[in-house]
C-alpha cells in the first residue's frame, strides 16, 4: 500500500487502485495544462473486481465509484505508469 501524499490541511490527494494488480494504491493525476483527470482509454482491469473499500497504511480511502451493471461500490482503476484513471 502506498501513504496518501496529503495537503498542508492534512487532506489526501485521490488515490485509485492499480489496473495491473488491483491492490496496489495509486495517486490520480491532473494534467496541468487544463486541470482535468488524465485519463487511459487504451487498459482495461480484468482481474477479479473488489467491492470492499481499499486503504493506506493511514486509513485513507481510495476513490470508489457505482459498479454500472449491479451497483455495488467498486474501486476507480488507475494506470499506475500514468495515473490515468481508466474509461471506456
Amino acid at each position: 500500500m502506498t501513504n496518501a501524499i496529503k495537503d498542508q490541511n492534512r487532506i489526501p490527494v485521490m488515490l485509485g487502485v492499480s489496473y495491473v494488480d488491483g491492490t496496489t494504491l495509486v495517486p490520480i493525476q491532473i494534467d496541468s495544462s487544463n486541470n482535468g483527470i488524465v485519463v487511459d482509454q487504451v487498459n482495461t482491469f480484468s482481474g477479479t473486481i473488489n467491492t470492499n473499500a481499499i486503504k493506506d497504511e493511514n486509513r485513507n480511502n481510495v476513490l470508489m465509484g457505482t459498479n454500472s451493471v449491479d451497483g455495488t461500490l467498486i474501486p476507480v482503476y488507475v494506470n499506475p505508469t500514468t495515473g490515468g484513471i481508466l474509461i471506456d
